[in-house]
Parts: structure tokens; sequence; C-alpha cells
């Protein structure tokens, strides 16, 4: 609920940017935690699973940091 709160509001132009930063934001969380299981977890399917995500959602931002009109 919070990651889209102030999204129903916005309109045009405002909503993809709001979308994408919300989006940017929600990468960012995966990253983090992606990055906890990294350095703490000894399981090598979640290690291979959270280099992965973190993989997949870095490159990810940056896709969607390069599409941002106020970059």
């Amino acid at each position: 609920a919070a990651m889209h709160a102030g999204m129903g509001a916005a309109t045009g132009e405002t909503i993809d940017e709001a979308y994408i930063a919300k989006m940017i934001e929600h990468h960012r969380g995966a990253v983090a935690m992606a990055d906890v299981a990294l350095a703490r977890s000894t399981d090598p399917e979640i290690r291979r699973m959270a280099q992965g995500v973190k993989d997949a959602q870095t490159r990810e931002i940056a896709e969607m940091r390069a599409w941002t009109p106020a970059r």
C-alpha cells in the first residue's frame, strides 16, 4: 500500500514519473535485501538467487534511470 501511495492522483507524465520513481525505490529495496543475503547466508541456492536478484534489479534500475526525463 505504501509503495503506490500518491500515484492515484497522478496523470500523464506525472504518472510515468511517479511509476518510475516508485519502481526504482522498490528495486533498491530488493538489492539491499539481496546484499544482506549475500553477506550472511551460507546456503548456495539462496546466495545464487540473491545474486540473480541483485544483478537483474541493478540492471533495471539503470534502465529506468536512463528513461527518466529528469535524469
